[in-house]
């Protein structure tokens, strides 16, 4: 049985964690993309940090490098983390380890009995001592709140894929990027769920033009995705046509969809 609860990362300078699940390191196995969450202790919202996990014996490593475009959108350090078990059950930390993107050397936290906390939900908590750079901050788009907030509108609150009505993790998606330029009018729009509008981001989530079905990438065809792969289908929004998606734009995007893919 997996431990309940919680494992936090805590950042040295007590500004930052990462917050996963122990049960997902419960069964050994290679799991990509794999999303936990991350955020400041303070101030702003929390996101999803996207990476590949991989769970042997005594250890999980955690690969930011993988999803590099998507995390620093996010505001996500990019580099790898290594968490190190004090037996095969997983349940006891002995030590976790950072590397950042393109450097040699590892930043080793301890771990001792007097690391762990009960934190706010009753979860324990892992404080690791490894100094740490600060992470990137999210950027502040110019618009994107009130993209946001257009796109809340137009789609009534709901996810145009899976219709998800909980707000806070309701996020407005750029068809066309928004590091190339694209504007913030409502045909270039989605109201996504936070981890959808992840998965469209990097490609890994396509929508057919023609037919609007949801076709999900191999490398992500894994539960509760794989369960949207050829049969979700995206969602008009309220407005009528004058809102529609842009047919062009999800043109675009498909190509590049079924360019990563290999023509999925």
């Amino acid at each position: 049985m997996a431990k309940d609860g919680y494992l936090v990362v805590r950042w040295a300078d007590d500004s930052w964690d990462d917050l996963i699940p122990w049960s997902d390191l419960a069964k050994e196995g290679r799991f990509e993309p794999y999303t936990h969450s991350m955020g400041p202790l303070r101030g702003r919202a929390r996101a999803q940090a996207f990476c590949q996990l991989i769970v042997s014996r005594t250890e999980a490593t955690f690969d930011y490098e993988r999803f590099e475009k998507l995390n620093k959108k996010r505001g996500c350090e990019i580099g790898r983390m290594q968490i190190t078990f004090d037996d095969s059950k997983r349940e006891s930390v002995t030590s976790i380890d950072w590397k950042a993107r393109g450097k040699k050397e590892w930043w080793t936290g301890a771990a001792t009995a007097s690391d762990y906390v009960f934190g706010p939900q009753k979860k324990y908590v892992k404080e690791s001592r490894r100094p740490r750079t600060r992470r990137a901050e999210v950027l502040a788009r110019d618009g994107q709140a009130d993209f946001r907030a257009q796109m809340f509108g137009i789609y009534g609150g709901k996810c145009a894929i899976s219709g998800c009505v909980i707000e806070a993790v309701l996020e407005g998606a750029h068809i066309d990027t928004y590091a190339e330029g694209d504007s913030h009018s409502p045909q270039n729009g989605l109201l996504l769920r936070s981890d959808l509008h992840a998965l469209f981001d990097v490609d890994l989530l396509g929508i057919d033009p023609r037919s609007r079905l949801i076709h999900i990438g191999a490398a992500a065809r894994l539960a509760p995705y794989d369960r949207l792969h050829k049969s979700a289908r995206l969602r008009l929004p309220m407005g009528g046509s004058s809102y529609a998606p842009s047919a062009d734009a999800l043109a675009r995007r498909w190509r590049e969809f079924r360019k990563r893919n290999g023509g999925e």
